[in-house]
């Protein structure tokens, strides 16, 4: 279990930008947090490894505490895929095995290589091992920052609106990955989504960010018209469709 407890950040000078947030993330479980553009969601992200020194806050893994360790310790229990992926001439393979440096000494031993062939594998991405990323579409290349990711065989993955720039079709294939590595892996994955019908698909949890602070956090029941409302300031209607909720603006 991931442990959250009484994390606050604010640049120099400038307002708060996290405000004592505190919860939980459990293995096997996709976490997905919500909220208008400013509550503050990537930064949290950017405070949970470190990218950003949270001023107060805990961020604690079973009885490991990560904000002590150093960048490389924690490269091994957390890996972030961001939302902008890289125009890189490397090959898919070693890109992917960019994610084996926290455990690597000069050279890629074949475990490691043998890692990014499984993964590789696992994600059908044989094909493309040796094309060199920046000739990949936009879907291929996220995928392959997945794959860099699980490289690093993360106990927790963070992922900053991952389907941004993707169709609907790449959408569903990027989440549906990510529940089925997590499931499988036992991971954690804590993930940003703008879209209130996707995360309700393929996430587990919810965290809803408002002005800063934490409005609510829980399974499903949570995702409520007035929830929604004062998280984004928008009137919508929460239908249940073949046991599954569906949010419907109604308008502004």
């Amino acid at each position: 279990m991931l442990q959250v407890d009484n994390l606050s950040f604010q640049y120099k000078r400038g307002t708060l930008i996290l405000d004592e947030l505190a919860f939980r993330a459990n293995a096997g479980e996709c976490l997905a947090i919500l909220g208008n553009n400013g509550a503050g969601k990537s930064t949290l992200l950017k405070c949970l490894n470190k990218i950003l020194r949270p001023q107060t806050g805990t961020v604690c893994l079973e009885e490991t505490s990560l904000l002590n360790l150093s960048n490389k310790e924690l490269a091994k229990h957390m890996a972030f895929v961001d939302q902008q992926s890289p125009e890189s001439q490397l090959s898919v393979f070693d890109t992917i095995l960019l994610g084996r440096r926290p455990y690597l000494n000069f050279v890629a031993s074949k475990k490691d290589k043998d890692l990014v062939q499984s993964l590789l594998n696992d994600l059908n991405l044989e094909d493309l091992a040796f094309r060199p990323v920046n000739e990949l579409s936009g879907g291929e290349r996220q995928k392959i920052m997945f794959a860099r990711a699980l490289a690093q065989q993360p106990k927790v993955l963070l992922m900053d609106e991952p389907t941004s720039s993707l169709d609907l079709r790449n959408k569903c294939e990027v989440l549906s990955l990510t529940r089925k590595v997590t499931q499988a892996k036992s991971m954690i994955t804590i993930v940003i989504l703008h879209d209130l019908n996707l995360s309700l698909e393929y996430c587990d949890r919810f965290l809803l960010m408002k002005d800063h602070q934490i409005y609510a956090a829980g399974d499903q029941s949570i995702i409520t018209s007035e929830a929604i409302e004062a998280t984004y300031g928008l009137r919508v209607n929460v239908h249940e469709l073949d046991g599954r909720k569906l949010v419907v603006p109604i308008g502004i």
